[in-house]
């Protein structure tokens, strides 16, 4: 079963179009905690996954955006 990412709902103004294309939008829940954790392996793996996302770039103007 795949589950769509959805931190928090986009801002009116927000251009969220490249979320569609993002690798993490149907991957598995256990992913999510990998994003977030606070271990240098879970970390690690976050990082080499969003290394290989078309959208990396976008992804992560709007992370500092929101402040994450």
């Amino acid at each position: 079963m795949s589950t769509v990412i959805n931190t928090r709902p986009p801002a009116a103004d927000e251009d969220l179009d490249w979320i569609l294309d993002a690798r993490c939008r149907t991957e598995s829940a256990p992913l999510t905690e990998r994003f977030f954790s606070e271990q240098l392996d879970d970390i690690a793996a976050a990082k080499a996954f969003c290394g290989e996302c078309p959208v990396r770039d976008a992804c992560l103007d709007a992370a500092l955006a929101r402040r994450e």
